[in-house]
């Protein structure tokens, strides 16, 4: 029953770290489209994008598995170079990352050529799509801090990064423990898109995503002058309408 357990807290810590990207990546004016999959039963259910559309660049599974690569060759040895100087928790940024680096025979997709099962696959596909949208916030100026105190690198799998927290390029934090209800209702909102359409896939864009991710998304008014606002989304928020 313990193992379940961990198991099941273990998902959905995932969930909602990537839930984060997704959010942060959408606001920033991607489209995400997500292939419809089974729901899960026992834990908060991991999102993973079929595609993504960022001002007309296009992104697939071959952009994030090149993406993930790279986050996880730069974070191999970041990661390794904090716990020696006994940090618990690490913050990555743009300048500390490299677009070119050629020791890759760490890497346990090269270490262990046989093939994967079903589950590893699957496990794969969740961590290169969420190891790359990590990599895409970072070039885009976001800091995402990691907590690596019992931080273990996958052997047989794509390590799966879990984020605590982003720091957006203009200063705001945004931690995941006090977003995790607006995380939770962003998940469950792809799950019912996937399951009320019979198309193979959904997507979702900005205005939907406005409704779920940071709180100072859910202020539904934009000032016009000093004394007047005007309406900026329906109101469909928990969150006080005046509060930003």
């Amino acid at each position: 029953m313990s193992c379940i357990i961990s198991r099941a807290l273990s998902r959905s810590k995932k969930a909602l770290s990537t839930a984060l990207l997704v959010s942060l990546i959408v606001n920033e004016g991607g489209r995400m489209t997500f292939s419809k999959s089974k729901q899960s039963n026992y834990a908060l259910k991991v999102l993973v994008g079929k595609k993504l559309v960022m001002k007309e660049t296009k992104y697939d599974s071959a952009s994030f598995s090149k993406f993930s690569q790279l986050l996880c060759l730069n974070l191999h040895a970041l990661v390794n170079d904090a716990k020696l100087r006994k940090e618990r928790v690490v913050t990555i940024t743009k300048s500390m990352l490299k677009n070119e680096i050629y020791d890759e025979s760490y890497l346990p997709y090269d270490r262990f050529p046989s093939k994967s099962s079903q589950i590893n696959e699957c496990r794969n596909r969740e961590a290169s799509f969420s190891n790359a949208l990590a990599w895409i916030l970072l070039s885009k100026g976001y800091s995402l801090q990691l907590g690596i105190n019992a931080l273990k690198e996958s052997l047989k799998v794509i390590h799966f990064y879990v984020w605590d927290s982003a720091i957006t390029p203009n200063g705001r934090k945004i931690v995941i423990k006090e977003e995790e209800f607006f995380l939770k209702q962003l998940i469950n909102h792809v799950q019912k898109k996937q399951g009320s359409t019979n198309y193979s896939s959904v997507s979702i864009d900005k205005l939907e995503v406005c409704a779920f991710s940071t709180r100072s998304s859910y202020c539904v008014f934009t000032p016009v002058e000093k004394s007047k606002f005007s309406v900026s989304y329906p109101f469909n928020c928990y969150s006080h309408p005046f509060v930003c």
